[in-house]
């Protein structure tokens, strides 16, 4: 659910009145944080406008363009729920206040991935956020939690990748338990996670793993997909990691391994430590599974597949693992695509699941671990190693079901929350159809939460709309009070798609707190 956000108003500009408009400016700045009310903000600026200036005009005129603005261009809302964490952090006093662009969905369709606003189709009163996972006339499917979509009139499902800008934006930091065992997200991979070899090869003292030659470190434990305030455990293994580490090494002509292991095969990156004017390649990287892809099969002689390449961008000169340099290591794994980012830079991008039949998962796969790094020939020094999860779709009791289908009519969509266990969205949404004899069909919400807004007394069934928090009633918020007798069917169906008229706008930035002022991706 999604609330406007009635703390903030947006001023327009007086093309000849800008002078005096800047204290107007300075009061919409302290509603936005919150310093003084909007009313006691309205005061002041009549005060300022009228009694001092006696420019009644420039507040009339900055009305008119304020007003348009909030119609028809942006308008500002606060996330009162955590339906999309971790994207945007909901609370219902202190929730991330947004600002949507109305005027842009005009212009250009949704896309799949973008985080957008609607009317709910079951509360027409009630507006909510999601991202759109499913596109008008096609197939959306579900698979080891990630989505696969088939255009209508296509042969195949093709996962669906998010891009790389988005993929930021939503990964999930691990959830531990703190001392108080309390849980909590932490990307930092604390030292008791670590399996260590008894041979003295590894060691972690004050955050920096020490990997003497030979020396090997393992995550022990599997990435689930938990989320903090879900009222179950991570019941899924999620394989859709990003790990980033810091690294140094003394010596040129030893070797930095680390292995991720997905569900297809194990992704195995080797990075040689070199010297700046080496001319030898600086990168190997080893996928071990079995790839079916048309474009790969030329290089793929077994299940075996190795590469080397320089790490370098077209025109650039290659980026080299020196000695006594700290290098900044990031692996990105998720839909089907292995990204390698080093000091910043993306120097590779690797596509080893394209359609549902590159989707085969290794039966001989009986390693306990998920990441490893090893160290050849000598030593070196990780640190600041963080390990994310990738949202892991699936639905246990809705329409989107592991391996089967979901068609999406023409001009409706699918929406998923980005907290996909605390998401009340498409995969569950049910409607009550109550017809009449007179033709009239009334529509309400039949979600089992709300069945203190659906009563049914004897001869009499009541919907009603719940003032305490604003929710219920029928379709348009509602009360109704129905005769069984004229009541032909009752009736309870799925009602997963959102039609294009429900929607208004993409949520284009978040503005409060400033601490998290960022662009929605």
């Amino acid at each position: 659910m999604l609330k406007r956000d009635s703390t903030v108003g947006i001023q327009g500009l007086g093309l000849s009145y800008i002078w005096n408009l800047i204290p107007i400016v300075v009061l919409a700045a302290l509603c936005l944080t919150k310093f003084i009310s909007v009313w006691n903000a309205a005061i002041l600026a009549v005060i300022w406008l009228v009694l001092i200036q006696g420019n009644a005009e420039v507040f009339l005129v900055a009305f008119i363009l304020a007003m348009i603005i909030k119609c028809f261009c942006i308008e500002v809302y606060k996330i009162p729920t955590g339906s999309m964490e971790p994207t945007l952090h909901g609370d219902p006093a202190d929730g991330d206040r947004i600002i949507a662009n109305k005027f842009g969905i005009l212009f250009s369709p949704l896309k799949r991935y973008d985080v957008f606003l609607f009317k709910f189709p079951l509360d027409k009163s009630t507006s909510f956020i999601k991202r759109v996972v499913g596109l008008p006339n096609e197939e959306l499917m579900v698979k080891q939690g990630d989505l696969y979509a088939r255009a209508k009139g296509a042969d195949k499902f093709l996962i669906a990748k998010k891009p790389l800008k988005t993929q930021e934006s939503m990964w999930i930091p691990l959830v531990e338990s703190n001392q108080a065992n309390r849980k909590r997200y932490n990307p930092a991979v604390p030292a008791d996670a670590w399996n260590l070899p008894e041979n003295g090869l590894s060691n972690i003292e004050g955050g920096k793993i020490s990997l003497n030659a030979g020396g090997i470190i393992r995550y022990r434990n599997a990435v689930s997909d938990e989320y903090i305030g879900a009222s179950t455990s991570g019941s899924h293994t999620v394989s859709d990691i990003k790990l980033s580490f810091k690294l140094r090494t003394e010596k040129s002509g030893g070797e930095i391994h680390t292995t991720i292991r997905t569900q297809s095969g194990d992704f195995s990156l080797r990075l040689p430590v070199q010297s700046a004017d080496s001319e030898q390649p600086n990168l190997s990287w080893h996928f071990r599974g079995v790839l079916k892809t048309p474009a790969l099969e030329h290089s793929i002689l077994s299940t075996k597949y190795l590469n080397t390449l320089p790490l370098q961008k077209d025109g650039e000169p290659p980026i080299k693992i020196e000695p006594n340099k700290d290098h900044l290591i990031e692996i990105l794994n998720f839909d089907g695509t292995i990204y390698i980012k080093v000091d910043g830079k993306e120097v590779l991008k690797y596509d080893y699941i394209i359609s549902l039949e590159d989707n085969q998962p290794e039966e001989d796969n009986n390693s306990s671990y998920q990441v490893e790094m090893e160290a050849k020939k000598y030593a070196a020094t990780l640190w600041d190693v963080n390990i994310w999860r990738d949202v892991y779709y699936y639905d246990n009791n809705g329409i989107l079901r592991e391996n089967k289908p979901l068609v999406i009519p023409d001009g409706k969509y699918f929406a998923i929350g980005d907290n996909v266990p605390n998401s009340k969205d498409s995969r569950v949404w049910k409607v009550r159809n109550i017809t009449l004899k007179d033709g009239t069909i009334i529509k309400c919400d039949a979600e089992p939460s709300f069945a203190d807004t659906y009563r049914d007394d004897g001869n009499i069934i009541r919907i009603r709309r719940n003032k305490s928090d604003n929710r219920g009633g029928d379709i348009w918020g509602m009360n109704q009070i129905i005769n069984k007798s004229d009541v032909i069917s009752n009736n309870v169906e799925n009602s997963p798609f959102i039609s294009a008229d429900e929607i208004f706008g993409r949520a284009l930035f978040v503005y409060w707190p400033l601490k998290r002022a960022k662009l929605i991706k």
